[in-house]
């Protein structure tokens, strides 16, 4: 029993299984990946530099020189939510909407097949 339930898992496995999409919608998706990745990246370095400079703001024992720290690290988060907002105001594509669009091309590619003669 156990052997089937692997050979059939494996045989699953196996199957290559291809989704055709239109251009836009590949294209969309390969522009979503790309942003988010530098977004990423991006986000990632303003964190560190926003975590060192209240690092170095708590060490401090003249207070202007804390304001300064902590007003730099307050300016980096605005950065950090501008470069969100950016990516999101100036792309064609809205990341939900595009995940809600390929999972549809995908169900109608499921739903085609199943309803193929085999």
């Amino acid at each position: 029993m156990q052997s089937s339930i692997s050979t059939q898992i494996q045989t699953i496995q196996n199957q290559a299984q291809t989704v055709t999409i239109s251009r836009e919608l590949a294209n969309n998706a390969a522009d979503a990946l790309y942003f988010a990745d530098i977004c990423k990246d991006s986000t990632h370095k303003l964190a560190n530099a926003i975590r060192a400079l209240l690092n170095a703001a708590q060490h401090q024992t003249d207070i202007n020189k804390a304001r300064y720290f902590c007003q730099n690290a307050a300016n980096l988060a605005e950065l950090t939510l501008a470069q969100a907002e950016g990516l999101d105001d100036n792309h064609p594509f809205n990341i939900p909407n595009l995940c809600l669009s390929l999972n549809d091309a995908v169900a109608a590619a499921d739903e085609a097949q199943a309803q193929t003669p085999k």
